[in-house]
């Protein structure tokens, strides 16, 4: 049976969830699709970024939550104009996965979680899920593994007891199995993310989730007056019509690239944080700049007064289909190598299946309205075991820039229509 857990989040903790909210309006002031009600759906490809492996800014030791969440929307960022990520989902799917690593693979996750061991980690999620007591958050976790994979009592006992996963084991992955994990999402995050995987490798053995949902209504709703036509100016410049949701906030946020806005949600357990870069000051150096440090130091120095507050209505999807890339970047490295992942922890003879993580998918959804917010996230995390060529990556083809195209008389290979596409979309 599921478990949805819920709580008034811990301080360290609350900087994770602070800067998901933070970070879906910092997109969203770049944002091409704000019109009211408007619903898009955004993917991340590998080759979409230029990536610097191991990034100097996260490549040092005792890294806090708030810098897994700042390199996160920068990764995300770096191709996409809307984007949101749940550093929160993320996390804690990494961390049951990490229950199942050993040797330099378990340092690696230890180094992405600011130097943790992977007991203090447990034991950090452990304490942190059974302090939910708040209607706001809803967590929940699973795990399901293939018919025949021999999975370890200790690694299943593990996941179960540290972070209430539900387990579903020996299951065919087929098309049910994947039916299946597409349910229990759309189920725990209230229909918000409808599907996060869309296939199982034949290689596949196991798959781990996490959701997460936040669903909160404002402190002070805004009433028929506060709401009004208002415009938005895209990253590009275009000026789009929206609707605006007009107050007067009390909790004023700055540092030296931009000023900024909270407004609680009912119960003040949450808030809605904004950051406007200044002027001269584009989005993309605020967010390229928007380290740890900044984030934590910026939502710790809260000036009480009076702020007049526009916030647009919006709604929006967000798709990571392989996080694989960023989290290399991040140093995390082995679990993906089929010849140096250990992953021991999970199967005896991890090693000789070459067991690897294949696939890190993340899903996100924000609604922002004048009653309140609903977010919801999924993380999916795939291990799959080797082959004979380990460590190559599969080939991609993604039409999601200029493409020629044509329509082919297979039997001479003569194309009969043959064009180009530059411009598509809405």
């Amino acid at each position: 049976m599921t478990t949805i857990m819920k709580k008034r989040i811990t301080p360290v903790l609350s900087m994770i969830l602070a800067s998901v909210m933070l970070f879906s309006l910092c997109a969203c002031t770049a944002a091409n699709e704000a019109e009211t009600e408007a619903s898009t759906v955004e993917s991340v490809h590998p080759e979409d970024v230029t990536v610097t492996i191991m990034a100097p800014k996260y490549a040092e030791s005792e890294k806090s939550p708030a810098d897994f969440a700042a390199e996160l929307l920068r990764l995300s960022y770096a191709s996409n104009n809307n984007t949101l990520v749940s550093p929160l989902s993320v996390a804690m799917a990494l961390a049951m996965v990490a229950e199942g690593a050993e040797g330099n693979t378990e340092k690696e996750f230890s180094d992405l979680f600011g130097g943790m061991s992977t007991a203090e980690v447990n034991e950090y999620f452990k304490d942190y899920m059974e302090g939910l007591t708040s209607d706001e958050l809803g967590i929940a976790n699973a795990v399901w593994s293939k018919k025949n994979f021999p999975v370890k009592d200790s690694f299943t006992d593990a996941v179960w007891r540290f972070y209430g996963a539900d387990i579903y084991a020996e299951r065919p992955f087929d098309t049910s199995t994947v039916e299946e994990i597409n349910g229990w999402v759309k189920e725990n995050t209230d229909d918000m993310i409808e599907k996060i995987i869309e296939y199982l490798d034949p290689r596949d053995v196991m798959v781990l989730v996490n959701t997460v949902l936040f669903e909160a209504e404002w402190s002070e709703k805004y009433d028929e007056m506060q709401v009004r036509d208002g415009e938005f100016t895209t990253r590009d410049g275009t000026v789009k019509n929206v609707t605006m949701m007009s107050s007067s906030e009390y909790d004023y946020l700055e540092n030296e690239l931009a000023t900024g806005v909270m407004k609680p949600y009912k119960g003040n357990n949450y808030a809605f944080a904004a950051l406007l870069p200044k002027e001269g000051v584009t989005i993309d150096k605020l967010i390229d700049e928007l380290d740890g440090e900044m984030l934590t130091e910026t939502l710790s120095t809260v000036s009480h007064e009076k702020v007049i507050t526009k916030i647009p209505q919006f709604e929006y999807e967000f798709g990571i289909e392989n996080m694989a890339w960023m989290l290399r970047d991040m140093g995390l490295c082995d679990a993906f190598d089929t010849i140096e992942a250990d992953f021991t922890g999970i199967c005896d003879d991890a090693k000789e299946r070459q067991l690897h993580i294949s696939r890190v998918i993340h899903k996100t959804k924000i609604e922002l309205t004048p009653v309140g917010t609903k977010a919801g996230a999924a993380t999916a995390v795939v291990i799959m075991e080797g082959d004979a060529a380990p460590g190559e990556p599969p080939k991609q083809v993604y039409l999601d820039r200029p493409f020629v195209y044509m329509i082919v008389d297979t039997e001479t290979n003569l194309p009969i229509f043959i064009g180009a596409v530059t411009d598509i979309g809405e």
